[in-house]
């Protein structure tokens, strides 16, 4: 059987009647006769009763009837999903984010408007490192990134950056440190010569390591590393402890951990930027519809 053969059958059970299901398939009646007479000797059972003036299921026909519905219906789901993602409205796209990215207002409002205008999208959400989503991007293994790189990032071959959002690195001090009575007012990188830091594993990949690492060096230092940690509210943590200082995003002046003070750095080169990529050759519709919400988004 095949699924022209059960269309036909449907209408003919519906219609109990050839001619009324010929008519709704606009075929003749003939052809329509020797399909169900075909599926009928494929199964071995007879799927109607007829005689000149009235027309039955049979059991058999009556279960045949049900999976058939059951058959073509899955068939045209199946038929609209994949219409659906030929114009970008179905799928899945497999989204990665550094840690920082969520703590965004924009980065929630663009899920929650990508979901709204997309329901039929399933979107995997992954944490990553933006070096590791640099090789996840060549690997296939993920269709977007939202990094922050250090401002001597270049995208490699075969990737494709849009900037997206900004902030700034602030100096990240205990309340109770001489440096911290002033938050206002910026500090100078170099005020940090002699302190010991709390920063992200060079390991994690981590763009902002980096960009502090560069900061520091610019301003005639090697930053101490007194201690790392791979969460940034970890790193807040030990700050308000008391262990040590550190150069974090702005945007983690949200997470209003008690005993942290944080001062703006004095220098232009403390910008930092949340960039979105991708591969340069993926023309997918979804991909493309997922892009243009997230550059609508307002910061």
């Amino acid at each position: 059987m095949d699924f022209r053969q059960l269309r036909y059958f449907v209408a003919v059970a519906e219609e109990l009647s050839f001619s009324a299901a010929a008519r709704r398939l606009h075929i003749s009646q003939p052809p329509l006769s020797m399909q169900v007479k075909a599926m009928e000797e494929e199964l071995g059972a007879p799927l109607l009763k007829r005689n000149n003036r009235h027309m039955e299921l049979t059991e058999a026909g009556a279960l045949l009837l049900e999976e058939a519905r059951r058959a073509l219906a899955h068939l045209d789901r199946a038929g609209d999903v994949v219409r659906q993602a030929v114009r970008g409205e179905a799928g899945e796209i497999k989204v990665a984010f550094t840690a920082s990215v969520p703590m965004f207002d924009a980065f929630p409002r663009l899920l929650r408007d990508f979901r709204e205008r997309h329901p039929a999208v399933r979107a995997d959400l992954i944490h990553m490192s933006t070096a590791r989503q640099l090789r996840a991007l060549a690997e296939k293994s993920i269709d977007i990134g939202f990094l922050r790189p250090s401002p001597l990032f270049f995208p490699p071959q075969g990737i494709t950056v849009h900037e997206l959002w900004k902030d700034r690195l602030v100096a990240v001090l205990p309340s109770s440190h001489p440096l911290a009575q002033e938050p206002d007012r910026p500090v100078a990188v170099s005020a940090l010569a002699d302190q010991a830091f709390i920063l992200f594993p060079r390991g994690l990949g981590c763009g902002l390591f980096e960009h502090v690492t560069t900061l520091t060096s610019r301003a005639g230092f090697a930053s101490q590393i007194l201690q790392e940690a791979s969460e940034g509210t970890t790193i807040l943590g030990l700050v308000a402890a008391g262990m040590g200082v550190s150069i974090l995003p702005e945007i983690y002046t949200k997470t209003g951990i008690p005993g942290v003070t944080y001062r703006p750095l004095d220098t232009p080169a403390a910008a930092s930027r949340l960039l979105l990529a991708h591969r340069s050759g993926d023309a997918s519709p979804l991909l493309e519809r997922f892009i243009d919400t997230a550059t609508a988004i307002e910061p």
